[in-house]
């Protein structure tokens, strides 16, 4: 019987009891109780270099979410409910199922609709706003940096054809200047009020 052993999990040597005393810890295979809890069946085990020393990483197994094939992930980031790709073909995949074409709005403060669109050249965060895509699609081309978007009766989630049309930085910021003039002269000719209640512009009806 050996004098010392190798722990399997951080490859060390340590003192082997059952040298001295047979019955005690017969099937002691690993240096510590930390080892022996860090060891499960199928593990793989990477042993790396650092500045400090040797490090050891331990890599379950688990399966992909989306065709079942065994691989292997350090364990300190498998947790419950977390989803694990074998390949980024199963990642697009299932994220392609689950956000395909959804439409949601951006924020509640700019509600703009975006669509999932991953190849689009000016995509972020694999989302484009619809109304770019109304736009691109009728004239048959991509739209420039300096080309914008505007919705003809400000109602930002109304993505018709007939309401959008495109133009320049600056006319874009002439159109929504010219509509802040419209609303002084309305206001007034009386035809729209201030609620101080509601804090809100109102349309006054006249019979």
């Amino acid at each position: 019987m050996e004098k010392f052993k190798r722990c399997p999990i951080c490859k060390k040597r340590f003192w082997n009891i059952n040298y001295q005393n047979k019955t005690v810890w017969k099937n002691q295979k690993y240096c510590s109780m930390k080892c022996r809890i860090n060891f499960k069946k199928g593990d793989k085990r990477v042993i790396s270099l650092c500045k400090k020393g040797k490090t050891v990483t331990i890599y379950s197994p688990i399966k992909c979410s989306v065709c079942n094939k065994k691989i292997y992930r350090p364990r300190s980031r498998i947790k419950k409910g977390k989803i694990f790709w074998c390949s980024q073909l199963c990642r697009r995949k299932q994220w392609g199922e689950l956000f395909a074409m959804k439409e949601r709005p951006k924020a509640k403060d700019n509600p703009y609709i975006t669509v999932y669109a991953p190849q689009h050249p000016f995509a972020y965060k694999n989302r484009v706003p619809k109304h770019r895509l109304v736009i691109e699609k009728k004239i048959g081309r991509y739209l420039k940096k300096d080309e914008f978007v505007h919705h003809i009766n400000c109602v930002k989630n109304d993505n018709r054809l007939t309401n959008l049309v495109v133009c320049k930085s600056f006319q874009h910021n002439l159109a929504h200047k010219s509509f802040e003039k419209i609303a002084k002269e309305l206001i007034d000719l009386k035809y729209v009020k201030f609620n101080r209640r509601k804090f809100e512009y109102e349309v006054i009806r006249r019979n």
